[in-house]
């Protein structure tokens, strides 16, 4: 609902960055300090007091809840976080993998990463795209280097969580190390890469590995955010400039 309220303020470089209810992810002034959190909003109808009250948290940071008029607030605001304590409990994994190009990183790939960082325990296996295989992709020239991506994926999933190790690397075809690990034990795909994720255990199962326990992540009903859609607004914003 977050990321849908950012696309119809059109925000789309709003960063929003979600908290369960959960003690896997860093402890929510932390989050709030090294992100420079401007605005905290609450899943419920209670403000979060004891956050609220914490000797950490800036003056500037204004907390309201998800009942609240958020475009009066998102508006000018940089920083968002989204505290959930209605989150359902989501079954747990030693090693997990995720993958994607990751692109203009923005709030569908944070949802993704954020899925995957709050099931696994121990090392999150992360692929993303190389250079080579994003030849034929549309307006290609404004697509970020792969050194920019990497680097901006692992400055967000260290951001929400420490604790665990994280393995990003570089890959040259759709499966990565999907099907070359024996240890891995699941894999976070999106709604529209099921097929994917399917073809993977084909692959393994072949191999004699054991499948891939697969989390889905549905995109929104209202908008489709994309790196193609941020690229081509982009774009857009700069023609109607000239």
């Amino acid at each position: 609902v977050l990321w849908d309220f950012c696309m119809d303020q059109n925000k789309l470089d709003l960063d929003c960055r979600v908290l369960m209810n959960t003690e896997d992810f860093k402890d929510k002034s932390s989050v709030i300090k090294e992100n420079q959190v401007t605005l905290i909003i609450n899943s419920g109808l209670e403000i979060d007091t004891a956050c609220l009250q914490s000797k950490d948290l800036p003056s500037s940071v204004q907390v309201v809840t998800f009942q609240d008029q958020l475009k009066d607030f998102v508006a000018g605001d940089r920083y968002v976080l989204y505290d959930n304590y209605h989150a359902r409990p989501m079954p747990k994994y030693q090693h997990l993998c995720l993958g994607g190009t990751f692109d203009q990183l923005h709030n569908g790939h944070k949802k993704l990463l954020t899925v995957g960082i709050q099931m696994c325990t121990e090392k999150m296996v992360i692929g993303i795209t190389g250079d080579e295989m994003l030849k034929k992709k549309k307006n290609r020239e404004m697509i970020q280097s792969i050194k920019h991506r990497m680097s901006n994926v692992e400055k967000f999933v260290k951001s929400m969580r420490s604790d665990i190790e994280y393995d990003i690397l570089e890959i040259s075809d759709p499966w990565g190390p999907a099907i070359v690990r024996p240890e891995l034990e699941a894999i976070v795909v999106s709604s529209e890469t099921i097929g994917g994720a399917r073809m993977i255990n084909e692959m393994r199962n072949e191999k004699k590995m054991k499948p891939l326990a697969t989390m889905a992540v549905l995109r929104s009903n209202i908008h489709t955010l994309s790196s193609t859609f941020v690229r081509n607004n982009s774009k857009s914003s700069q023609t109607n400039k000239l």
